[in-house]
C-alpha cells in the first residue's frame, strides 16, 4: 500500500513489472533471449535502479524452476554481474557532481535497523499507523489486526518450516535478499517492500502447496487474513487521503492570502516536530509539497517558480523566518514569500 499510494513511488511498481517481464522473456524466448532479457532489465533500471538486481535474480529463479541447469546458471550469473558492472561503469563515466545524501550512506546500525524494518513490513501484517504513529497510536486495534493474520502466517512459515531447506525455497529466499539488498544498505521504508513482493508471492505459493490435500485450514486462515488486510488498507488509504487534504487546504490558503497571481514565490518552512509514517501520515509541509501543491490548485498557471528553505523550530523561528522574508524580498527576485508554520500559511509581500 505504501508503494501504490505514494506518487513518488509508482516508478518502483513499474520497475517491478518490467523485471517480471524480463524474467518471462528469459525463460520463454529461444532466439534473442539474452538481448530481450538485458533490454528489459535496463528498462526496469530506468524506472528504479533497484531493477538492475534482476540481472542476477532471473537466472536464479529460472534455475529454481528447472528452466536451466547449474552450468547455465553459472554462465548467466556471470553475464548478470557483467551487466551490473557495465551499468556502474557508465554511471561512473558520466560527467556529474557527486553529492551523497547522508541518509544514503551505509552504516552498520542503520543496516541492522533496515533489516528489522524489512522483516516486519514484508512478513508481518499489522496496522502500523496504530502501532508506530504516535498521534494515532492505538495498541488494542494494532494487536487485533495482527492476531487475525497469525493463523495464516503460522501455516505458511512456521508449521512447515523445514520446507525452507528445499532448493526452491533457498533460491527464492536468496532472490528476495538480492532484491532488497540495495534498500537495506541505504534507505528502507514501508514502500520499499515492493522489491521482494514477487519472491514473497512465490514463497506463499510453495507453502500453500503443502496443504493441497487439506485446504480447509488455509481457507479459514486466509479469510481472517483478508479481513485484517481490508481493515488495515482502508485505514491506510483514509490516512493517506487525509494527509493529502491537509496539503490541499494549505495550498488554497496560500493562494487566497496571496490575493492575485504571482510568477515567483519563495517558501520559508519552519521545521515541524510532528511525526510521520511513510506516505500515509505525512508532515503538513510535505503534504503541501514545499509549496508545489499551489501549482496544482491553480491548474499550473502560477506560480511558475517556487524555491524553498527550511529552518529549525525554536522560540525565535518565526522571527527568523520573517527576517529571511524581508531579505529575500529586498533582492526583488521573488514576488512574495510564504511562511509555513505547521498547517498555517503567512504571506509576506511588498
Amino acid at each position: 500500500m505504501a508503494t501504490v499510494t505514494a506518487v513518488d513511488s509508482m516508478n518502483q511498481t513499474f520497475a517491478l513489472v518490467c523485471d517480471i517481464i524480463a524474467f518471462l522473456v528469459y525463460i520463454n524466448l529461444r532466439k534473442g533471449k539474452y538481448l530481450a532479457w538485458i533490454g528489459m532489465v535496463f528498462v526496469a533500471t530506468l524506472f528504479k535502479e533497484n531493477g538492475l538486481m534482476w540481472a542476477l535474480i532471473c537466472p536464479i529463479l529460472a534455475y529454481e524452476f528447472d528452466f536451466i541447469n547449474f552450468k547455465t546458471l553459472k554462465k548467466d550469473i556471470l553475464i548478470g554481474l557483467v551487466i551490473m558492472a557495465s551499468y556502474a561503469l557508465v554511471i561512473f563515466l558520466l560527467p556529474k557532481e557527486i553529492i551523497i545524501h547522508p541518509e544514503y550512506v551505509p552504516e552498520v546500525l542503520k543496516i541492522i535497523k533496515n533489516v528489522v524494518k524489512f522483516v516486519f513490513t514484508t512478513f508481518i501484517t499489522i496496522d502500523y499507523i496504530y502501532l508506530l504513529h504516535e498521534p494515532n497510536r492505538n495498541l488494542t486495534i494494532a494487536v487485533i489486526s495482527f492476531i487475525l493474520t497469525l493463523p495464516f502466517l503460522y501455516l505458511l512459515f512456521i508449521r512447515n518450516a523445514r520446507q525452507f531447506l528445499s532448493k526452491k525455497m533457498i533460491c527464492t529466499v536468496l532472490c528476495l535478499l538480492i532484491a532488497v539488498a540495495p534498500h537495506i544498505g541505504t534507505v528502507f521504508s514501508m514502500m520499499h517492500t515492493y522489491a521482494g513482493m514477487a519472491m514473497l508471492a512465490i514463497m506463499i505459493a510453495f507453502s500453500i502447496d503443502k496443504y493441497k490435500k487439506n485446504l480447509k485450514p488455509i481457507y479459514i486462515s486466509f479469510v481472517l487474513f483478508c479481513l485484517s488486510a481490508i481493515i488495515i488498507n482502508h485505514h491506510l488509504i483514509n490516512s493517506s487521503v487525509e494527509s493529502g487534504m491537509v496539503g490541499k487546504m494549505m495550498a488554497r490558503e496560500a493562494i487566497k492570502k496571496t490575493e492575485k497571481p504571482v510568477n515567483s514565490v519563495y517558501v520559508v518552512i519552519i521545521e515541524d516536530d510532528n511525526s510521520k509514517l511513510s506516505s500515509f501520515c505525512v508532515i503538513p509541509y510535505e503534504a503541501f509539497g514545499w509549496g508545489l501543491a499551489s501549482q496544482y490548485e491553480t491548474n499550473y498557471q502560477w506560480p511558475k517558480v517556487i524555491e524553498d528553505t527550511t529552518i529549525e523550530r525554536s522560540q525565535e523561528s518565526l522571527k527568523l523566518a520573517k527576517k529571511i522574508c524581508f531579505e529575500i524580498l529586498n533582492r526583488k527576485k521573488y514576488d512574495c514569500v510564504w511562511i509555513v508554520n505547521g498547517k498555517e500559511i503567512d504571506v509576506v509581500k511588498y
